[in-house]
């Protein structure tokens, strides 16, 4: 399975030079905000073959990483890629990002960030980095 997320991240970082982002945010919310995660929805656990249900990755053009809980770090460790790097999500993406995406674009896909943290984001990235949300 670790080969497969090897060539998915390929291919995802190949449409990210495309598009031109230097990063990619697969969160695990759904458009319909549901305590159930229907498999076609389950984006992170596809990417990162990550099964937890809590969790965040962001994909770069050389970095990739996972945030989640503390409780769900030896799970993680078990079922992701060593070329994933493994954060608390205490150190939450928004925080990763204000320190280290400076100029850089991020893709968004809009139907998995709330209104709200869409905000955040934006304002964050708005002076330093150019942000798409997919539509």
């Amino acid at each position: 399975m670790k080969s497969k997320v090897n060539t998915r991240i390929k291919t995802l970082r190949e449409l990210m030079r495309k598009k031109q982002y230097d990063y990619y945010f697969i969160s695990s919310r759904t458009a319909h905000s549901t305590d159930f995660i229907a498999t076609s929805w389950q984006n992170r656990a596809w990417i990162s073959n990550f099964n937890g249900s809590s969790g965040e990755v962001l994909i770069g053009q050389d970095c990739a990483f996972l945030w989640t809980d503390g409780c769900y770090y030896m799970q993680a460790k078990e079922e992701i890629n060593n070329k994933i790097y493994i954060l608390n999500v205490s150190d939450n993406v928004e925080n990763w990002l204000s320190i280290n995406a400076m100029q850089k674009a991020i893709g968004i896909d809009p139907e998995t960030v709330s209104i709200k943290r869409g905000i955040v984001i934006k304002k964050i990235m708005e002076n330093s980095s150019k942000i798409a949300l997919l539509a």
